[in-house]
């Protein structure tokens, strides 16, 4: 049995954490050498600042669903007050998922007012249906569950789209901008030269 479910898609507002994403990749290119400023191939250049580091909105492997049966004690209060522990059978479902597990993290541009709740291990997404044995209930449950996963990661999927190429665009900025500093260093370099000076190594 894991733990309780927790809400997803609440800790980090999607607009701050695009331009964090943004900047944080762009800040990679001043990590670059004057060599590779001078010598590399825009193109590569480009592509060696940005890696695999690629937005990839999860999508669930709703085919490949697993899960775990357990009982709980949970305390119910009666009509009269009075306090018992009950056993009540419980579920809990093992969806596989590609892509960033942290978009589950991340609440949408869009929301609504009830976001799923669930577990994140790994590239698993736990759902816990509790309370029932009958299957076809079951089956509901967890299909609505899993819905509103999928609702959400289509939110972002809207808000995400063009951001891999505002990444490009920005980095190729950055590194046309950090290439030319580089020339213009270069070309003050060889202008000392004529005068017998020597940069220091």
């Amino acid at each position: 049995m894991r733990g309780e479910p927790e809400t997803l898609f609440w800790k980090v507002d999607a607009h701050p954490a695009r331009q964090a994403h943004i900047a944080d990749v762009v800040s990679r290119a001043e990590r670059l050498s004057e060599a590779e400023l001078l010598s590399g191939d825009p193109d590569h250049l480009v592509n060696h600042v940005i890696g695999g580091d690629l937005i990839r909105v999860p999508t669930l492997q709703r085919d490949a669903i697993t899960y775990e049966r357990s009982e709980q004690v949970s305390r119910r209060t009666g009509p009269f007050g009075e306090i018992a522990n009950v056993k009540e059978p419980v579920f809990q479902f093992e969806v596989p998922f590609t892509g960033d597990p942290n978009f589950f993290l991340i609440r949408p541009n869009t929301y609504d007012s009830a976001p799923p709740r669930g577990q994140i291990s790994g590239g698993r997404l736990i759902l816990t249906v509790r309370g029932t044995t009958e299957p076809d209930a079951v089956q509901r449950e967890v299909n609505a569950q899993l819905d509103s996963v999928e609702k959400y990661l289509r939110w972002h999927s809207d808000f995400w789209a063009g951001t891999d190429d505002e990444v490009r665009s920005a980095v190729r900025t950055r590194v046309g901008a950090l290439r030319a500093k580089a020339e213009h260093m270069k070309s003050t370099d060889t202008g000392l030269a004529q005068f017998g000076f020597r940069p220091k190594s």
